[in-house]
């Protein structure tokens, strides 16, 4: 899903051409299943992307090998995409007819190590939000309102500082982080390096409608 992310293709050909380069590596050829589809890719693209933007804005220290996953079952009724929790490799009676796609769903089983300013940000060291050239259009909008609200010390910079407890050096540095990064992603996206096309129920056929994420906000 990294490769995907950085890759300047199209989408779903992005998400493709990363499976084959992953095939390259031994240790992870023998991760990825053979009939791994491209669908799973591109919600772990989604997955992966919100995990490095929390990562990198909260300073956390050690995500390397604390990744997870669930198995859930995807499909669309209706226009909409639904899940539910997958017990086993064959789908429920009631939704076989709606052709359901069994994937992973990434979970995070370790949280511990982050925040605090003493805590080594690998995200930000190793730059894994730099070079992006796919973004799930939601997150840019969520990331631009938080940017902003940072900025004129909002509603959230106020919760952050009383109810959420943290102290105002760390709050800053978690505030300083989110508008840099978000001048980043607009800098490349104003620039066309950037594309808000990552949208996992678009691409499994659900009608939704994709929010109006314009780069200029």
């Amino acid at each position: 899903p990294y490769l995907a992310l950085r890759s300047e293709l199209p989408l779903e050909k992005a998400a493709e051409q990363a499976i084959h380069e992953a095939r390259k590596n031994p240790r992870m050829a023998k991760a990825l299943p053979a009939d791994i589809p491209v669908a799973q890719v591109v919600f772990w693209m989604r997955d992966v992307l919100e995990i490095a933007l929390l990562d990198h804005l909260l300073g956390q220290q050690d995500r390397i090998g604390n990744i997870d996953y669930n198995w859930r079952w995807y499909w669309v009724e209706d226009g909409k995409l639904e899940s539910s929790a997958a017990h086993g490799k064959e789908a429920p009676e009631k939704i076989r007819a709606f052709e359901p796609v069994r994937m992973r769903q990434t979970a995070i089983n370790d949280n511990d190590a982050g925040v605090r300013r003493g805590y080594a940000n690998f995200a930000q060291k190793s730059g894994m939000l730099e070079g992006l050239r796919h973004f799930h259009p939601g997150l840019y909008l969520k990331l631009a309102e938080l940017a902003g609200d940072f900025r004129d010390k909002g509603p959230v910079y106020q919760w952050m500082t009383s109810s959420a407890g943290l102290g105002q050096k760390e709050t800053d540095a978690i505030a300083g982080r989110t508008v840099e990064v978000f001048e980043m992603l607009k800098a490349d996206c104003e620039a066309g390096r950037l594309t808000l096309d990552l949208d996992p129920a678009l691409f499994l056929g659900a009608n939704a409608t994709a929010p109006d994420a314009s780069c200029s906000l």
